[in-house]
């Protein structure tokens, strides 16, 4: 006679439930180290004997990696079981990578292999954030977790990094990162388990490109900022310490944004709230383009930053909202690559523009003609669907 299992090992609550959607923002806020990675540049250096041009690869192979975990998972069964084993192999990835020999071990471990567990981990807990109880508030939190990782793991790998830890700091972040995988494992199967969606589900492709554009486009100034705040501080005249200061200035603007998003979601629709971060990431551009001192550029950078984190958090709300929720994940895994070339393409030509005019104003422009284009093309969504 088979006996019921004891109720202190039952499951604790389905993944669509409140309790789900917190486990899902943890294991975001986990593999939210990936924005915290530049804290590893001084290690690498010591440990590889490499330049920093060479260490400026690793966040680029970790978007390619990143943007194809977060297009193959919701192919997946998605929820919590999904989630569970993309945060164990990003543990196991950051070990792999603590232990490296040699930067291509590196490389492999931490760039492709955690970049794309990061993926297919972010991408299934905003699925299992939009079948909770309440998605205009769980996804953009879900969102903010991921925003608020690099800047809670980032500042964790400095401390060790400095206690002369080395890249086995990695595997600290690795076991919180395994712990919640742990807690996925915990829940039982519910609202978050995903069935199998055919392709006759999705929306039409005009809308889904239409998507993945404004996507693409609206996060050019935030990614920018992201990965040349000091830089561009520096250029301003900014001390080392004031440079540094900007850096985090720019990650909180983010991770506020991804919050506000949450607040803003349950009051205003989708395109709305995208439009408002379009307008604040573009006017501040524009404000970069004339002359200032660091703490103007600063602030500024912190705005646009800010419009980027409501665009990362509102995006998804607007891609449920055309897909439904049976449908989501596997859109938005389709327009979340709109993201990823992005975050490959604007960096390196503000770079390149700054190498051939002596200034970043080029590449400002361009990033503020994308906010242009995104609010236009915004405005069509909003026509569109009247």
């Amino acid at each position: 006679m088979l006996m019921d299992r004891p109720a202190s090992l039952a499951p604790l609550a389905p993944t669509g439930s409140a309790l789900g959607v917190a486990v899902a923002a943890a294991g975001c806020l986990g593999v939210g180290s990936l924005y915290g990675w530049s804290a590893l540049t001084p290690a690498l250096v010591s440990r590889f004997g490499i330049d920093h041009s060479a260490t400026g690869q690793t966040f680029s192979w970790a978007i390619v990696a990143f943007t194809a975990g977060a297009l193959l998972a919701p192919r997946l069964r998605g929820g919590h079981r999904t989630l569970a084993v993309a945060l164990g192999g990003a543990a196991l990835c950051l070990l792999g990578a603590s232990q490296a020999q040699g930067f291509a071990a590196f490389l492999a471990f931490y760039a492709l292999g955690f970049g794309a567990m990061a993926g297919a981990a972010y991408i299934t807990a905003v699925e299992i954030a939009s079948r909770g109880p309440r998605p205009g508030l769980g996804v953009p939190l879900v969102v903010a977790a991921f925003g608020a990782g690099g800047a809670v793991f980032g500042g964790l790998l400095g401390a060790l990094l400095a206690g002369g830890a080395g890249l086995g700091a990695l595997a600290w972040v690795g076991s919180a990162v395994a712990a919640a995988a742990l807690a996925c494992m915990a829940l039982r199967e519910g609202g978050g388990g995903g069935a199998t969606v055919a392709v006759a589900d999705l929306p039409r492709p005009r809308t889904l490109f239409r998507h993945w554009l404004i996507f693409a486009v609206g996060s050019l100034g935030g990614l920018v900022a992201l990965g040349l705040a000091q830089p561009i501080s520096a250029d301003r005249g900014a001390s080392p310490w004031i440079a540094a200061l900007g850096v985090v200035a720019v990650a909180g603007g983010n991770v506020l944004g991804r919050l506000g998003a949450s607040l803003l979601g349950v009051r205003l629709s989708p395109t709305a709230v995208l439009m408002l971060a379009q307008v604040v990431g573009g006017l501040a551009l524009l404000g970069l383009l004339w002359p200032g001192g660091p703490g103007t550029a600063t602030a500024l950078l912190a705005a646009v930053a800010l419009g980027y984190g409501l665009t990362a958090a509102g995006m998804p709300l607007m891609v449920r909202a055309a897909a439904g929720p049976a449908a989501f994940s596997r859109a938005y895994g389709v327009v979340f690559t709109g993201w990823g070339a992005a975050g490959l393409v604007g960096p390196w030509v503000a770079g390149v523009l700054r190498d051939a005019t002596g200034g970043w104003q080029s590449g400002l422009a361009l990033a503020a003609g994308g906010s242009l284009v995104a609010v236009l093309m915004l405005m069509w969504e909003r026509w569109s669907r009247s």
